[in-house]
């Protein structure tokens, strides 16, 4: 597979599939220290979630009538 760039900006959404490492080390004032690293082998962008009107975000609730 050749390896394509896929346009990504800063906060972009992105759908990553990979795998997550962790590399520890000594920092070098001595101290513990880490970082996560993501080996991908798939990152594709994703659209943005839109925001919704206020009305969507309220859950409908069902009515009972009564005779």
């Amino acid at each position: 597979m050749l390896d394509q760039d896929p346009g990504l900006a800063k906060g972009d959404f992105v759908k990553v599939t990979g795998k997550l490492k962790t590399d520890f080390y000594l920092s070098r004032e001595g101290k513990p220290t880490g970082t996560l690293l993501i080996i991908a082998f798939e990152a594709s962008k994703i659209s943005k979630p839109t925001p919704r009107a206020a009305s969507e975000e309220q859950p409908e609730t069902a009515t009972e009538v009564k005779n």
